[in-house]
């Protein structure tokens, strides 16, 4: 970096700065940066720069799942919107196990990294005081809670079930639930749960419209 910043004639600082926060920094003063960068085949050491601010620029990213459909897109669409910044995922696969992401954050915790993505709300306690501790920004996705760990974004999986029976299953009095077909079970004890209390309850309006019409 001293090289760059002689042959740039700027400061070590400033040659930080435009590495870190190219925003911060004059388009001549980067220009002539960029410039020494490439003619020097300077490449940055990010470990020594993890080491002095203690951070990595790495954010850990936990799903359940990588050949489901739907997280592959999320982990697109993190990629896109870190585009430029800096930062690089480091993706970790649970394979629905709560044991399995608990080592795997104790894992990713041990790199520093900015910050950890989670995919729903249910954690082991360790986990949870691992994260807490670590005093890292964490982000948890595809559910809704209003206790997070820190922050949270995605939706209501009951009240999406709900809105998405009603249509369906009208008229219904013995509902069916399909699965595919996988080695791990099709769903958590807890979406079993609420699975058998939306069938109960499109099995009664069904026979409370039955009654209605005799």
């Amino acid at each position: 970096m001293a090289d760059v910043a002689r042959l740039a004639g700027v400061s070590m600082t400033t040659v930080s700065r435009a590495l870190r926060k190219p925003d911060i920094v004059s388009p001549e003063v980067r220009s002539r940066i960029d410039a020494a960068i490439e003619r020097l085949s300077y490449r940055r050491n990010l470990v020594a720069g993890a080491l002095a601010s203690a951070r990595s620029l790495t954010i850990g990213v936990i799903i359940p799942s990588i050949i489901n459909s739907f997280f592959a897109a999320t982990i697109e669409a993190l990629e896109e919107g870190m585009a430029g910044s800096g930062y690089q995922l480091m993706l970790g696969n649970t394979g629905s196990s709560a044991e399995a992401e608990r080592q795997l954050v104790s894992s990713f915790l041990a790199w520093s990294p900015a910050a950890m993505v989670l995919t729903g709300r249910r954690h082991e306690g360790e986990t949870v005081r691992a994260l807490l501790t670590s005093r890292i920004p964490v982000l948890e996705m595809w559910e809704l809670s209003d206790h997070p760990i820190d922050m949270i974004v995605g939706f209501s999986h009951p009240s999406v079930g709900q809105l998405a029976s009603a249509p369906i299953w009208i008229g219904t009095t013995e509902p069916l639930i399909v699965t595919p077909a996988s080695p791990r079970p099709p769903c958590r004890p807890d979406t079993r749960r609420r699975l058998k209390c939306v069938c109960l309850s499109v099995q009664a309006r069904s026979a409370a419209r039955t009654g209605l019409r005799h």
